[in-house]
């Protein structure tokens, strides 16, 4: 079970949070931070697939005097904005079996769901997503990646 926790595409549900504190931002040296709510959902397609959602839906505050900083969304400028960023879901379809090796491949979007026109790219986005993983005594050890 501790395995199957630390593992981003197990057959399991939950929603875990992400919380990303970035200090010293901007020419004032503010604080950003960024909550990420991840939730994931699987299901079982048939004896030989699972299917797992994957969703991203950040909430963001970014202070006054940070523009300019390359971790920032696009087009954040001088004022404060709270709310949520552009929203990426993801579908991996992955053998209900795996070996040594765990794999998944699908499709990958991003929805332009930004509260601010601060926060969100304003633009709807699509592409491949794929995950690599071998959990070798007791590490967890791959790439989940996406290209949009």
């Amino acid at each position: 079970m501790r395995a199957a926790t630390q593992n981003p595409v197990a057959n399991l549900t939950g929603a875990p949070f992400q919380n990303n504190t970035l200090f010293g931002v901007g020419p004032k040296n503010r604080t950003l931070k960024v909550l990420n709510i991840q939730p994931v959902i699987s299901f079982k397609l048939n004896k030989d697939i699972n299917l797992i959602t994957r969703t991203i839906v950040p909430v963001i505050y970014v202070p006054v005097s940070v523009a300019s900083v390359d971790v920032l969304p696009m087009g954040v400028g001088n004022d404060t904005s709270f709310g949520l960023r552009d929203i990426s879901f993801s579908l991996y379809f992955l053998p209900a079996r795996p070996g040594k090796v765990i794999w998944g491949l699908g499709p990958s979007i991003t929805v332009p769901s930004a509260t601010s026109e601060l926060l969100g790219s304003k633009k709807w986005s699509a592409g491949p997503a794929a995950v690599f993983l071998m959990q070798p005594k007791g590490w967890t050890v791959g790439v989940l990646a996406r290209q949009l």
